[in-house]
């Protein structure tokens, strides 16, 4: 199934904003066979999870702006089975509750046009009054390590055993630190991140020839 182009408009910030429509990120309908579009500091995250535990990875951004006012925060905007979306909520809160995130992350429901229930995962807190990129980039990087590793154990559970929401969350803060102990997150390569952006932004910019960019607003 193609899906066509579609992101919240919450995540537009002032809508028709120039920096808004500059650096959002194309919703692909494959981002594994498209990588080159997804934004260095979420592109671990995404292919991550995008096509397991039943997450299709819809839109996403690694954050943008070091003024809290004009500030984009990062966000993971995908489809799945709401138990699975109940299981990244639990981990990313048992994460920001034991302080391996500079802020509490969290999960809210958001609907899709065409398939309905998704969902989204974003900052719970705000950011720094400036800066605090870096500090995104860390917690996208922690995120892509353990809710691959976390996903992949709670999946493997027997579907009786899949517990309510509290259960899950107690679940959680049992096992993060046994999944956090002895991961390293490199920072990445400046190099990489320049290439990397820079492929994002040329592919941006030529997918909107394709009918796979940005979306206009409604004003538009």
């Amino acid at each position: 199934m193609e899906l066509r182009d579609y992101q919240p408009a919450a995540l537009d910030g002032k809508r028709g904003g120039e920096a808004a429509q500059r650096v959002r990120t194309p919703c692909v309908e494959n981002p594994v066979l498209r990588s080159q579009v997804l934004e260095a500091g979420v592109k671990d995250l995404v292919l991550n999870v995008h096509g397991h535990y039943s997450i299709h990875c819809l839109a996403s951004c690694q954050g943008h702006g070091r003024v809290r006012w004009l500030r984009r925060e990062p966000y993971l905007y995908f489809h799945s089975e709401p138990q699975v979306a109940e299981w990244v909520d639990a981990f990313v809160w048992a994460l920001g509750d034991r302080r391996f995130l500079s802020r509490r992350w969290h999960v809210t429901g958001i609907m899709h046009p065409d398939l309905g229930l998704s969902f989204l995962l974003t900052p719970l807190e705000l950011g720094p009054r400036v800066g605090g990129l870096n500090k995104d980039r860390r917690d996208l990087g922690i995120l892509a390590v353990i809710l691959d590793k976390a996903l992949e154990r709670v999946t493997e559970m027997p579907p009786g055993n899949q517990s309510d929401y509290r259960q899950k969350k107690q679940y959680a803060e049992n096992l993060i630190p046994v999944l956090v102990e002895g991961v390293r997150i490199p920072a990445p390569r400046t190099w990489r991140v320049f290439v990397d952006t820079c492929a994002q932004r040329g592919s941006a910019f030529f997918a909107r020839f394709r009918g796979h960019g940005v979306i206009p607003d409604a004003a538009d």
